[in-house]
């Protein structure tokens, strides 16, 4: 597995998991789309287009690292919220 495909993954991972959370609250949803959205396009648009002196590793880092850190917050909040709602 490359880089490449590391970072297509936990993107496509933190996709899934957004669409399957407007089942439940359409506005934390559509935070975290358009959040992710806007340091998504930046930072791969970085990656791909903007590759002087090595700053292609520096954007692939902040990528990975912050798409992994959303999907994993918002997995957190998710199973918070089902936790919850099956104690009651």
């Amino acid at each position: 597995m490359n880089e490449t495909n590391l970072l297509l993954g936990c993107s496509a991972a933190l996709l899934i998991a957004i669409l399957l959370s407007f089942r439940t609250n359409k506005v934390f949803a559509s935070v975290n789309l358009i959040c992710a959205i806007l340091y998504s396009a930046i930072l791969y648009y970085g990656l791909f287009f903007d590759v002087h002196q090595g700053t292609a590793l520096a954007y692939w880092f902040y990528l990975l690292t912050l798409t992994s850190l959303h999907f994993i917050l918002m997995i957190a909040y998710q199973g918070r919220r089902w936790y919850k709602s099956k104690k009651k």
